[in-house]
């Protein structure tokens, strides 16, 4: 930029170079922001309208020159620019985001494709980065005890930042000592560059040591940060590779050795002999049968000959239980697969041998796996009876209604066999199905910490075709649930997943509802009306389909942990069964983080409340439920589903009854209530489930108060019902004078008088947070309620 002293003297020329320069800035800050230019690229980039706005962008200025990688030219084309240069200019230009301007063609073009209702207040929130807003600036006086202080961690020393970066060398140099790095294309030059990246880390750590300038280390720790997330990439490929990879020892001449069979006559002779005995014990069977049939139809109704019929009943029923033991003898050593393999077969059949069938089907309940939806073991059905006829296109109920299901494959059997064959089949496939499922948690106990690995690559093997057991896939989601292992939303994720696979069916998810009561999301299986696979599926697809297709969850921002928070949790069922189930204390003081959100401000003083005197609820619980009221805050706002308004009222209520509690404003006589302002200094466990992984409960608070602190009639209320200070005044003094106070407030803000005449205490304020909360956001127009929730937008 270039200027001369004209300037000065100007006032136009003065006023245009303030343009000019504030152009220059929004550049610099765009730049400079990874935060807003990933939300501008989200924004834009990803709407289908992108194409025709990049060109009217072009269109406008043609003779621009892109600022890099281009030859000059008289004017340029949309293929000379890069979408983050268009980007860049757009938002130095704020196209389509001032309002009060008139619309250009290019403006026109955003504010119709609605990416300003996206990105508008996030870029002003970016420039004041590191700065107190007004929100913000008001927090130290709504909690005069706390302040902002207590987030403020010691700075790392050198020593700890070289620590740091040797521990990502050693890394960086096992995989580089890996066999198997060659087979990644390019892994060993990549790995290399991460070591020259590290020495750079390095001398910024002498340029700390120096200079004492503690911006350094948040430099140091975001390339730390970086390194570490491609690392495990790296590892995840190589450990992919060695799952995939066989016995790479193996000889060319031994695995044509192991592969050879030498034949004898003598052989041959013994394969002739053996299809001779099948052929006579085939023959033997009919005889036996057709003479069953035709003594008991000959002497059924003659007076002296009746036990006749009875015992040729009864020699067809011995008859059909030694071959059903003789093909059970001869196939009982095959896997499940095999079995199946040979049931496809018989599908094919003109007409399968009904001994044979039902001897598969015992083993196949021995084992544990018998999956009752299988097309093979339907068409096989099909063909032995005319009782019931199973379809999943002609009877979607099949699919759909296991109850309904039951009673077909029931009245099959029989039709073919006795009523009792199923309901003895079912009840030994269940027994044996839930044994093999203790088995495998035996083993899971030694190794929880490879849960989440062990059922992405489950999931991954079923998908391609391998060979997996649904117990064990079942055993690893049953013990994270049941023990708090791995985390809430991923376990649902691999339920939910299993299910759109076919790898489990919709039953498995109803039959972990036991475990309801300590964590409630289990209740939107019965109640969420999907049954199929194919409504399993088309919701995957539908709401989380690149993490569905990938068989893992995203980190940092997350299609299913938003379904997770702001669908799941918003389920009925979900939120009564959190209701209910706060007061059993059965929660995981981790897993509350993502139980919380489905609750309401009733549910958050029964997790901060104890019984008989004593809190029941430890430190690192309420951590949690921080970590958890932000994470549904922010989730809300990413999404805002059609019942948002309901989400945002229900989670202001729950922080301020939070923080009523921890300010010592809530005091119930009769509860024990945990308040113990240390937490504030502490980082959740959970935090790092989400966007946060480094924050501190008070920035976890600070952020949601800055929200509410959008209404000045919530910020008004918050500040009144977190004066610990007024409280204590007020009940020393045994006079009403503050509740007084707030009960006029609440009055003067239109609240109804019913709720305000019926508060007698400041307790009572909290017993109505609920309607007093939706009180005032019902004055806001969706639009004015929208834009105070842009501002939970940073930092996500």
């Amino acid at each position: 930029m270039i200027i001369d002293e004209s300037i000065f003297t100007d006032p136009t020329k003065a006023e245009s170079l303030v343009s000019r320069v504030s152009h220059e800035l929004r550049h610099w800050v765009f730049e400079g922001n990874p935060e807003l230019k990933s939300l501008w690229m989200d924004a834009y980039t990803k709407n289908a309208q992108w194409p025709r706005i990049k060109q009217l962008f072009v269109d406008a200025y043609p003779t621009k020159q892109p600022p890099r990688d281009c030859e000059v030219k008289e004017s340029y084309s949309a293929s000379d620019w890069k979408d983050e240069d268009v980007l860049s200019e757009l938002y130095a230009m704020e196209v389509g985001m001032d309002p009060e301007k008139p619309l250009s063609a290019l403006s026109k073009a955003v504010v119709e494709a609605g990416i300003p209702a996206k990105v508008m207040g996030i870029e002003q929130l970016a420039i004041i980065r590191g700065q107190e807003d007004d929100a913000a600036k008001g927090i130290a006086s709504v909690s005069p005890s706390l302040g902002t202080d207590q987030s403020a961690d010691p700075p790392k020393t050198p020593d700890e930042l070289m620590g740091e970066i040797n521990k990502t060398n050693e890394k960086i140099d096992e995989l580089l000592n890996s066999k198997l790095i060659g087979n990644i294309p390019g892994g060993k030059g990549l790995l290399s560059t991460m070591k020259s990246y590290n020495k750079d880390g390095e001398v910024l750590v002498k340029e700390y040591e120096v200079s004492k300038d503690t911006q350094i280390v948040g430099v140091l720790d975001n390339r730390q940060k970086l390194l570490k997330e491609d690392l495990e990439k790296i590892k995840m490929v190589i450990e992919k590779i060695q799952e995939a990879q066989g016995n790479t020892e193996m000889s060319p001449l031994r695995s044509i050795w192991n592969n050879t069979t030498f034949v004898s006559v003598g052989d041959i002779w013994q394969t002739m002999l053996d299809l001779k005995e099948f052929l006579e014990r085939r023959h033997k069977r009919k005889q036996a049968d057709h003479a069953a049939r035709i003594g008991t139809a000959l002497t059924e109704n003659v007076p002296l000959l009746g036990d006749f019929g009875t015992e040729s009943a009864a020699r067809q029923e011995k008859a059909e239980a030694d071959e059903v033991g003789e093909w059970k003898g001869r196939l009982e050593n095959k896997d499940a697969w095999a079995l199946y393999g040979i049931l496809d077969k018989m599908a094919n059949n003109i007409a399968p041998n009904k001994d044979q069938f039902k001897a598969i089907l015992r083993i196949l309940a021995d084992k544990g796996r018998i999956d009752w939806r299988n097309k093979s073991i339907w068409t096989i059905f099909n063909k032995l009876q005319s009782a019931a006829y199973l379809s999943q296109k002609n009877d979607g109920r099949l699919s759909s209604d296991s109850t309904y299901l039951d009673a077909k494959l029931r009245a099959a059997a029989g039709g073919i066999w006795d009523y009792e064959e199923y309901s003895s089949l079912k009840r030994t496939n269940e027994n044996s199905y839930n044994s093999k499922k203790g088995d495998y948690t035996n083993d899971i106990e030694k190794t929880p910490d490879k849960i989440p690995h062990r059922l992405a690559k489950l999931l991954r093997e079923y998908r391609e075709g391998g060979k997996v057991e649904a117990a064990e896939y079942e055993a690893l989601i049953e013990y994270a649930i049941n023990n708090a292992k791995f985390y809430a939303e991923g376990a649902t994720f691999y339920l939910i997943a299993g299910i759109a696979a076919g790898l489990l069916t919709h039953e498995r998810a109803l039959a972990l509802n036991k475990y309801s009561n300590q964590f409630p999301i289990m209740d939107w299986f019965p109640n969420n009306g999907i049954r199929s696979q194919q409504d399993y599926a088309d919701l995957c697809l539908s709401e989380f389909a690149e993490e569905y297709n990938s068989g893992s969850i995203s980190s940092g921002r997350s299609s299913f942990k938003n379904y997770y928070i702001t669908v799941m949790h918003s389920n009925q069922a979900v939120m009564q069964r959190t209701r209910k189930s706060v007061i059993d204390r059965k929660w995981d003081h981790d897993w509350a983080r993502s139980i919380v959100a489905g609750g309401d401000a009733d549910t958050v003083r029964k997790w901060l409340s104890g019984r008989s005197g004593e809190v029941s609820t430890h430190a690192t619980g309420v951590e949690n439920l921080y970590a958890g009221m932000l994470q549904a805050f922010e989730e809300g706002a990413i999404t805002q589903r059609p019942n948002w308004r309901e989400h945002f009222d229900r989670q202001i209520g729950n922080l301020m009854m939070a923080e009523g509690a921890m300010n010592k404003v809530y005091r119930r006589s009769d509860e024990k209530i945990f308040r113990d302002p240390g937490i504030y200094g502490k980082v959740p466990l959970e935090a790092s489930v989400r966007f946060h992984g480094d924050w501190t409960v008070v920035k976890h608070r600070d952020k949601m108060v800055g929200f509410i602190s959008g209404n000045q009639d919530l910020k008004t209320l918050y500040q009144m019902i977190t004066n610990g200070n007024e409280v204590a005044k007020e009940s020393k003094a045994a006079a009403p004078e503050y509740t007084d106070k707030i009960k006029k407030h609440l009055k003067s803000t239109g609240v109804s008088e019913t709720i305000v005449d019926n508060i007698q205490g400041i307790d009572d304020v909290f017993l109505f947070l609920e309607p007093i909360v939706k009180s005032y956001t019902s004055k806001m127009s969706d639009d004015e309620y929208r834009k105070m929730i842009l501002s939970l937008a940073t930092g996500i």
